[in-house]
C-alpha cells in the first residue's frame, strides 16, 4: 500500500456481493442500503452562500494596509521640487490611521509584533517629520516607542525582515530630521555597531540572520548602497526593485531619478488609492495562496473550475518563465509543488539554483530567501517522481531540513515554527484526510505573514473558509460514522464473531477506505470495499487453516454451480423473487 498518493477506486455495487453465502450471511445481510446524512435547510443555505463568497475571492486581491511601506512612499519627494512630497495621498492616509496607543502597523495587531509596530511606526513618524505636519501624531508617536522600546532587542519578539539593518538606519535618518527618539542611548549604540557589521559581512558574503539578501533592504542602507548600480541589476519589468514598495520608494529618495520606479509606484496608487501593500504585484501569489488553502482544507473539490483555471494560468506563467513566479524564491516553489501535486509537468531543473545552500544568501543570487521560502522549499521537494532518482529535489531537501531543524533548535524562528515540524514529517506516510482535520484546527483568521512587516489577506485567510471547511468535515464524519455503525450490525448479522474473525478488521478496513475515499457521494463503494476486503480474508483464512482439500473442492464446485446458475438466469431474464435467496437449490 502507498500512503500519500491520492487514489481512484472503483466503487463495487453491492449486488455483486449479494449471493455469497457464509455461515448464515443473506443477501439482506449484507445488502444495507447506505445512509445519507442530511443538513438543516438553513445550514444549506448558510454554507451555499458562504461557498459563493470563496468563489468570488479568486483572482480578487483583498491585503490589509502597510503602514511601514506606505511611509517609504510618502517620504518621496516631487519630481519638481525637493521641498514637497510626490505622494501626499498616502500622508493623508498615516494622519488617519493612527491607532489610539499612538502606533502604526498592523491591525488589530499581535502581542509578538511588537517590534513591527516600533519599525512601522518609526517609519512614519520620519515621514511625517519630514514634510513637517502632524505634530500631535509625531508626539503620540513617539510615546508609544519610549513604551514599548523594551521590545528592540527582546529575543521572544518575532523580527521583520532586515529589522537590524533597517530600524538603526532610520534612528540615523530621524537624526538627521531632528527627531530625538526616546530611546536608551547605549541600545541605540549597539544596534549601529551590529548593523554595520552585519552590512560589511553580508556585502563580503551574504548573510543568514535574516535569511535574506541584503539588497531586498536597501532602504536600509540609503547613502551606502550603489543605488544606479542597483536598479540596472534588479530592477523588474514592472519597475520595482524586487516587488518591494520601499526599496523602490528607497530609491527615488536616494537616487531620486527612474520612470520606471514612478510609473511602478503609481500603478499601486491607482488600485489601493492611498496606500501601498508590502511587497506587489500579489495576484499570483494570492492564488497560489487560495489553491493551497482549499487543498488543505480539503474544500478545493467544490472549486474544480476555479482551481482547473488558476493552475492552468499558472502552468503557463511556468512555461514562459515569468518574472512574477521565478523571480520570488517562495512563490516558485509552491507553484513546483502544486503543479506536480495536480499532475502537471514541471521539471525540477528549475529549482536547481536552489541546490546550494550558501549561493541562496549570497547577494548574487538577487532572490528574497526568508524562512517562508525556506520552508516552501523544503515543501517542494518532497513531490520527487517515484519511477526516477531525483538528485535536484533530494539536495534541497536535506539541507532546508538541516537548516529549519537548528532554526528551531535555536529558538531563531517563533512564527512558523509549527509549520516547519510538520513540514519535516515523512510526506508520503500520512492521510490526506488526517491532515486536513489538523489543518482546520490550527486555522486562524487573524493568520499573518511578516517580511520587512507584517501582513494579512483576508480572501485566504477569513471565516468563509474555516466555517465551511469545519462544516464539510464534520459532515464527512457524521455519515462515516453511521456508516460504520451500519457496517457493525452487517458484521454480527454475519456471525463472523463466531468463527473467531475480530471487529478490529472491520474498523481498520474501513479507515483505510474512508481516509482515501472520503467524500460523501462515495457512500456505496465504501461499503463494498469493506464488505469485499472482510469476505475476501475470511475466505482465504476458511481456505488456509480450517477444511480439508476435499471440502474445499466441494467449496469451489458449489461456487463454480452457482455462477453458472446465475449467468443462465440472466439470460433467460429471470427475475429474483421478493425473498432472500437461502443457497437451497444449489
Amino acid at each position: 500500500m502507498i500512503l500519500g498518493l491520492r487514489s481512484k477506486i472503483i466503487p463495487l455495487p453491492d449486488h455483486k456481493l449479494g449471493n455469497i453465502k457464509l455461515g448464515s450471511v443473506t443477501k439482506d445481510a449484507i445488502c444495507h442500503k447506505p445512509c445519507r446524512v442530511r443538513c438543516s435547510h438553513s445550514t444549506a443555505s448558510s454554507m451555499e452562500e458562504a461557498k459563493e463568497r470563496i468563489r468570488e475571492t479568486f483572482g480578487k486581491i483583498e491585503l490589509s494596509p502597510y503602514s511601514y511601506d506606505t511611509a517609504w512612499v510618502a517620504m518621496v519627494p516631487s519630481r519638481y521640487s525637493m521641498n514637497q512630497p510626490c505622494f501626499p495621498q498616502c500622508l493623508d492616509w498615516i494622519l488617519e490611521n493612527q491607532k489610539e496607543d499612538g502606533s502604526w502597523g498592523l491591525n488589530p495587531s499581535h502581542p509578538l509584533l511588537v517590534k513591527d509596530s516600533l519599525s512601522s511606526t518609526l517609519a512614519c513618524l520620519l515621514a511625517l517629520r519630514k514634510w513637517r505636519i502632524g505634530d500631535n501624531k509625531v508626539q503620540r508617536g513617539l510615546d508609544f516607542i519610549q513604551t514599548h522600546g523594551w521590545a528592540v532587542d527582546n529575543e521572544d519578539q518575532i523580527l521583520p525582515l532586515g529589522f537590524e539593518i533597517i530600524f538603526p538606519s532610520m534612528i540615523k535618518y530621524a537624526e538627521k530630521l531632528n527627531l530625538d527618539l526616546p530611546l536608551d542611548p547605549n541600545l541605540v549604540n549597539m544596534m549601529l555597531c551590529e548593523r554595520e557589521l552585519t552590512i560589511e559581512r553580508a556585502l563580503k558574503k551574504g548573510f543568514e540572520g535574516n535569511m535574506a539578501n541584503v539588497e531586498y533592504f536597501a532602504e536600509g542602507l540609503g547613502e551606502l548602497c550603489h543605488w544606479k548600480e542597483m536598479i540596472m541589476l534588479h530592477q523588474r519589468h514592472n519597475g520595482s526593485l524586487f516587488d518591494s514598495p520601499a526599496t523602490t520608494a528607497a530609491a527615488l529618495i536616494f537616487h531620486q531619478h527612474d520612470e520606471k520606479c514612478f510609473g511602478y509606484l503609481n500603478s499601486i496608487l491607482k488600485l489601493h488609492e492611498n496606500w501601498v501593500p508590502t511587497m506587489y504585484p500579489t495576484k499570483i501569489h494570492s492564488n497560489i495562496c487560495l489553491v493551497d488553502a482549499l487543498q488543505n482544507l480539503g474544500i478545493d473539490r467544490y472549486f474544480k473550475t476555479e482551481v482547473k483555471s488558476v493552475l492552468a494560468e499558472i502552468y503557463r506563467l511556468w512555461q514562459e518563465k515569468n518574472e512574477e513566479i521565478f523571480s520570488n524564491v517562495a512563490h516558485c516553489a509552491m507553484a513546483f509543488r502544486l503543479l506536480r501535486m495536480n499532475n502537471y509537468e514541471v521539471s525540477s531543473e528549475e529549482l536547481e539554483g536552489f541546490v546550494v545552500q550558501e549561493h541562496c544568501f549570497t547577494t548574487s543570487c538577487g532572490k528574497l530567501m526568508s524562512h517562508v521560502a525556506i520552508l516552501e522549499l523544503h515543501r517542494a521537494s518532497q513531490v520527487a517522481i517515484y519511477e526516477e532518482k531525483d538528485h535536484i529535489l533530494d539536495k534541497i531537501s536535506t539541507w532546508t531540513r538541516n537548516f529549519m531543524e537548528q532554526k528551531l533548535v535555536d529558538k531563531y524562528i517563533v512564527d512558523r515554527s509549527k509549520e516547519m515540524e510538520f513540514a519535516m514529517r515523512k510526506f508520503y506516510g500520512t492521510f490526506d484526510r488526517v491532515e486536513t482535520r489538523r489543518y482546520i484546527e490550527s486555522y486562524k483568521m487573524d493568520n499573518f505573514k511578516i517580511l520587512k512587516a507584517a501582513y494579512r489577506s483576508s480572501n485566504i485567510d477569513n471565516i468563509d473558509l474555516l466555517k465551511f471547511s469545519s462544516h464539510d468535515f464534520n459532515l464527512c464524519q457524521a455519515q462515516h460514522k453511521e456508516e460504520l455503525q451500519q457496517m457493525k450490525r452487517w458484521f454480527k448479522d454475519c456471525n463472523l464473531e463466531q468463527i473467531g474473525f475480530s471487529q478490529h478488521y472491520l474498523y481498520t478496513s474501513y479507515f483505510l477506505i474512508a481516509a482515501i475515499l472520503f467524500e460523501p457521494e462515495y457512500a456505496d463503494a465504501r461499503l463494498a470495499y469493506v464488505k469485499y476486503i472482510i469476505i475476501v480474508t475470511v475466505v482465504d483464512d476458511f481456505f488456509d487453516c480450517f477444511v480439508c482439500k476435499e471440502e474445499l473442492q466441494n467449496i469451489i464446485e458449489l461456487v463454480e454451480r452457482k455462477v453458472k446458475f446465475e449467468f443462465c438466469r440472466e439470460a433467460a431474464g429471470i427475475v429474483d423473487p421478493p425473498y432472500s435467496w437461502k443457497g437451497e437449490n444449489c
